[in-house]
């Protein structure tokens, strides 16, 4: 018997990230020696709020906007494959800087990350973390549009979609319980952000504007050098 075939594996290594004539930061990696890009950016919050952010929240930023760019760039094969599903499950073997290496190196820390990530996708990511060079470091601000300042601060953060769950409980959250609520939305298509924007301003519109607040994260696959 022939047993199960043996996922194949995609050697990613993640480069410095490439400024912009925007003022956009995109990161940008290769894969399986191809080279891709990430547009990352998001929006609404208070300066203030990350005016003191520490490194290894901005690693965890980066390493989740690679983690979809990478996830984004291999096809699992698809309705048409002849051998569908052969390609579900993939390995991918990264090499990815990172700012707080203490942190990171730490092997409690590596399998933790790598089996959140073999649950939630199905997929073995294997990291390799490097020491970052002064060069690669992107200023924080950068991936942000910053919104004004303001003391309102939510009683509950929800994942928000733009789908009917996460609008139901959103407004479950809101109408029934009144908590003010901080909706974050993570958008790749240009057509999916208009629909939350929508649905977050009829909650707005509805319940307050002081019962939510709206924060939109664009991570978006593109290219490596545009």
């Amino acid at each position: 018997m022939g047993g199960v075939a043996k996922p194949p594996d995609h050697t990613v290594r993640c480069l410095p990230p490439l400024a912009r004539r925007s003022g956009d930061e995109q990161l940008r990696f290769e894969i399986d020696g191809k080279t891709e890009g990430i547009n990352l950016k998001i929006r609404n919050l208070r300066q203030s709020l990350v005016a003191s952010l520490p490194e290894r929240a901005v690693d965890l930023i980066e390493i989740a906007a690679f983690v979809y760019g990478i996830d984004a760039s291999v096809s699992r094969g698809g309705p048409v494959d002849q051998n569908m599903g052969e390609k579900w499950h993939r390995r991918f073997l990264v090499e990815l800087p990172v700012r707080d290496m203490a942190l990171w190196s730490s092997p409690k820390v590596q399998r933790g990350l790598e089996e959140t990530l073999m649950f939630l996708s199905g997929d073995r990511f294997e990291f390799t973390f490097t020491q970052m060079d002064a060069d690669g470091i992107v200023e924080p601000n950068r991936y942000f549009d910053f919104e004004e300042e303001s003391s309102w601060s939510p009683d509950t953060v929800m994942m928000f979609s733009g789908g009917l769950d996460s609008f139901a409980g959103a407004l479950e959250e809101i109408a029934e319980r009144r908590n003010k609520v901080a909706l974050i939305s993570h958008f790749s298509a240009s057509k999916v952000a208009p629909v939350q924007r929508r649905l977050a301003k009829a909650l707005e519109d509805a319940e307050g504007g002081e019962m939510l607040m709206h924060l939109p994260m664009r991570v978006q696959l593109k290219g490596g050098d545009q």
